[in-house]
């Protein structure tokens, strides 16, 4: 039988130390500390399991520390950890076993090292390391930061898995360390670029990342591992600063080194699946789900990207298509892996209930219409709603069944009996009187909001919501009483095949500006594309603008950030979960903006149609110009 040697090197570790000695101790023959400048506790918990205490002074080299302490060791082999390791009972166990059977010609034993965790203690991502080498190899530490060991020989691949259970993290300690070496005029190996890059993203220097990541590659000395890791981190900082194209690019660049593996392949699917290019995605997200991680591999490994992750998003691609049989066959692989995920038992529980409807339903009275409620909190003045109303009975319905749900918030009682006249023409129409009507002024200027109001407003339209759920609708359009619609603009929203998105309108927002149109690209009211961290002159964000203007007057379907008023939902977003209400920490004032925010962070893409435009009667003086628009279209 081997005996083994625990060498580690520790500062500062008093809360995890006990822990990691606890978890290993049964397993080891000898443990040597090397402390490296402790002022807490961590010399006296070491000293409750090993007398071989060292001190070394620490020189901002982590290489230089693990080497020193391998120099102590006397037994077989050595094993390494860091205080904030552990062996659950399970790797402990393995580790006396192999102890007893391992032959002596091996040189070193792999581990996984576990680094990240599901809600539910599943590893999410793990790396494999050299663990356990032979002591008369005299195997070397190599590099300052990120230090790793130089192996060679006959190397034995287990199934041990060793923990990490980090409790606190100097984030600085490292980045400290390379900008120290930079400031001194060193130069970087190609390693030390990489792990480098790794410290800006983490402190969100995205940019100058980009430039060490580029470096690196280009020197083409990089570990195979290693260059795969730099594609996908690449990646990850253009998605940040908003660079799709170059995210995209950064993702092909990986297949360079390597056959594709699971975890870009699952990037590619989002990549189109965000360009609803649903076909693509889906050959993707299936590519990963047939794509193993060898046992050999010796890089970082994302795990869910392998397992569960590529037939959640095939349940969301073939839902889409509404291919739900399909969608429930991938949803459930998902959950054999995570039974009470939310996000998964929320798809069953929709796609049972859509697939017995399919299976039940033979239309609503109309074949096959689509049915669609338009619903709308209705506070206007009569002259106003009468147009709304009439634009409203002109909707073509060739293919569509539609019903009306109306919130009569009305002072004005002639706008209220406008609103029952309607109901008494036109068929499906549900017409709900607010007990208290608010106070909303408006003039030739402007309209006054105050935060009671858009939270009054945003109660109404979450119950025009539900009366869409309640009721299952395929759509609802949720639309404001102060627009005309073209005949078309319904059927040409519903044409588009997505899952939230307006028919534009423009509005001069004062008398004095501009027509603007009510959607926009980010945050509160941004109309040019601007990268996080990108500084632009006031001549460039008005280029931007007009260009973002001008290509809203081309006839088309174009995806944006920001949009509301008239607004086209599907059923699914609708059983998602998306809605009006206030998102606590979110300050932008006005309730489509915590609508779009919230449907973005379920996953919905926000579109906007430009075929055809409504019209908006914004102040009294616009109804001049209805009839006009009205001939034109």
């Amino acid at each position: 039988m081997i005996t083994v040697s625990l060498c580690m090197i520790v500062r500062d570790e008093e809360d995890t130390l006990e822990r990691c000695l606890s978890s290993v101790v049964s397993a080891v023959d000898e443990i040597i500390i090397v402390d490296t400048g402790s002022t807490d506790q961590t010399r006296d918990i070491a000293g409750r399991f090993t007398d071989q205490i060292y001190d070394f002074k620490w020189i901002d080299d982590f290489a230089a520390a693990r080497n020193y302490a391998f120099d102590l060791a006397t037994k077989d082999y050595i094993l390494w950890l860091d205080a904030d390791d552990l062996m659950q009972e399970e790797a402990c166990n393995k580790l006396i076993r192999l102890k007893e059977t391992l032959d002596p010609t091996i040189d070193s034993v792999t581990m996984d090292y576990l680094l990240a965790f599901d809600e539910y203690g599943n590893a999410t991502s793990s790396v494999r390391r050299n663990r356990l080498v032979k002591r008369q190899n005299h195997f070397r530490w190599i590099g300052a930061v990120h230090e790793y060991l130089e192996v060679w020989g006959n190397i034995l691949h287990s199934d041990i898995e060793v923990t990490h259970c980090s409790i606190r993290h100097d984030s600085d300690r490292n980045i400290t360390i390379y900008e120290k070496r930079l400031s001194a005029g060193e130069s970087f190996s190609p390693r030390d670029l990489y792990y480098y890059a790794n410290e800006l993203v983490d402190h969100r220097r995205f940019k100058e990342a980009i430039r060490y990541y580029r470096q690196f590659l280009d020197s083409r000395q990089g570990w195979m591992e290693d260059n795969i890791s730099a594609c996908g981190r690449l990646a990850d900082c253009f998605h940040e600063l908003g660079d799709r194209e170059q995210e995209y690019a950064s993702i092909l660049r990986s297949f360079q080194y390597d056959r594709p593996r699971a975890e870009f392949c699952c990037r590619l699917g989002y990549h189109f699946l965000q360009s609803n290019e649903i076909q693509t995605s889906i050959f993707w997200y299936k590519l990963a789900t047939t794509l193993e991680r060898p046992k050999d591999h010796l890089g970082f490994h994302n795990r869910a990207c392998s397992t569960w992750l590529p037939h959640l998003q095939l349940c969301v691609c073939y839902d889409r298509m509404g291919d739900l049989d399909s969608a429930y066959h991938h949803n459930e692989i998902a959950r054999s892996y995570h039974p009470t995920d939310s996000r998964i038992v929320h798809n069953k529980q929709y796609l049972e209930t859509m697939i017995e409807s399919s299976k039940g339903e033979q239309g609503h009275g109309t074949g096959d219409a689509v049915r669609v409620l338009i619903g709308s909190p209705v506070h206007q003045k009569p002259a106003i709603l009468r147009e709304f109303l009439s634009s409203l009975r002109r909707l073509s319905d060739a293919s569509i069944e539609f019903s009306y749900y109306f919130i009569d918030d009305n002072q004005d009682t002639q706008s209220s009996a406008m609103l029952r006249d309607f109901a008494c023409e036109v068929p499906r129409v549900t017409i709900h009187r607010t007990v208290r009507q608010h106070e909303y002024i408006r003039d030739e200027d402007t309209h006054c909001w105050n935060e009671q109001l858009i939270w009054n407003v945003a109660e109404l339209k979450n119950r025009i919501i539900k009366q869409a759920v309640d009721q299952e609708f395929d759509f609802l359009f949720v639309v404001d009483s102060d627009l005309v619609l073209h005949t078309k603009t319904v059927e040409q929203l519903v044409a588009a095949g997505k899952d939230i998105i307006s028919e534009i309108f423009w509005t001069r927002w004062r008398p004095e500006s501009e027509p603007l149109p009510q959607v926009w690209l980010r945050d509160e009211y941004m109309q040019w594309e601007q990268h996080r961290g990108e500084t632009l002159s006031d001549s460039e964000i008005a280029a931007r603008q007009e260009q973002f203007l001008s290509r809203l007057t081309i006839p088309g379907v174009y995806e944006v950030g920001g949009l509301g008023a008239c607004t086209l939902i599907s059923r699914r977003a609708l059983t998602s979960g998306v809605d009006f209400k206030p998102i606590k920490n979110l300050s932008f004032w006005g309730e489509d903006r915590h609508f779009c925010v919230r449907a973005a962070a379920l996953g919905f893409p926000l579109f906007v149609d430009t075929h055809y435009p409504a019209y908006h009667i914004y102040r009294e003086s616009d109804l001049q110009g209805v009839s006009e628009w009205v001939s034109r279209n």
